[in-house]
């Protein structure tokens, strides 16, 4: 992960760089801004689906009111996340300093349950699995590019973070799947299986300030976007709802071997705010 990074910023650097030769590194804009920011996050969610290492995909359910024994399949949510959030900075001698928070939610992904009868199986209700997460970050970049309201930089972000998967079943009572063969929380309507480590971001932004602008200053209103590699790091710290997995009752006297699970993925993002941008006085 470490390797696939760095060659990550590299490139976004070189690509930074090589916009305006003339224009890189003088050391001399100054300003802020602020921006609301929204996208698309990669997320994987193939760990918690892995029947070798974890399994998120089956349970037993039982309606205590139809006094019906069902099996509830839950699907791997894919395609990603949706990314809200908000990004501030401070602009030094060309220097950036800031921070961001980020909500990710995924789209719902729909399974079922089918009655268990001899004479064949019949669905009985529904399932969904949703993904999400969440980070809080430190920014530190450097604007490689000013030509008057437009900037260009590469930024790097190190932060906390969570993530993690969102489960429903529409029956009243239930057991949850097996994790690891950690017999999860019985009889409760929605399990969040999750994860929180340290996260490292990496990305190359741009943004062009709309308001008064001239040649040496920019302020007002501003558009950008933001591209590249977010990592949550996979760790082994695993709750099921509020509760440590490795701490479940069912496991006194001997302990389970979790599986390690973060979340990484890239992203694409619109930051709309405001700012100003110029030369240092």
């Amino acid at each position: 992960m470490k390797n696939k990074s760095t060659k990550i910023f590299a490139l976004l650097l070189m690509v930074s760089l090589s916009a305006s030769a003339q224009e890189i590194f003088k050391f001399n804009s100054s300003g802020g801004g602020f921006n609301f920011m929204v996208g698309q996050q990669g997320y994987n969610a193939s760990p918690y689906f892995n029947k070798d290492t974890a399994d998120l995909s089956s349970a037993y359910i039982y309606d205590s009111a139809s006094k019906t024994t069902s099996v509830a399949n839950f699907a791997k949510p894919s395609g990603g996340m949706m990314n809200f959030g908000f990004q501030g900075y401070g602009l030094y001698k060309s220097i950036i300093l800031g921070g961001e928070l980020n909500i990710g939610v995924g789209n719902a992904s729909s399974g079922k349950q089918f009655i268990l009868r001899a004479k064949g199986d019949s669905t009985y209700g529904t399932t969904s699995t949703q993904s999400f997460g969440g980070n809080l970050m430190f920014n530190v970049g450097m604007v490689a590019l000013r030509k008057k309201g437009l900037i260009v930089y590469p930024l790097i972000g190190i932060g906390f973070g969570s993530s993690g998967i969102r489960m429903k079943a529409s029956a009243a009572s239930r057991v949850y799947p097996d994790f690891t063969n950690v017999i999860t929380d019985a009889n409760q309507q929605n399990m969040l299986v999750w994860t929180s480590n340290a996260v490292f971001d990496i990305g190359l932004g741009a943004q062009y300030i709309l308001g008064k602008v001239t040649e040496d200053n920019a302020k007002g209103f501003s558009l950008g976007f933001r591209i590249g590699y977010n990592t949550q790091f996979a760790t082994d710290n695993i709750k099921v709802n509020q509760k440590n997995a490795i701490d479940n009752p069912d496991w006194k006297t001997s302990k389970p071997t979790l599986p390690k699970i973060g979340a990484s993925g890239l992203y694409a993002k619109l930051l709309i705010g405001f700012g100003r941008i110029g030369e240092n006085r």
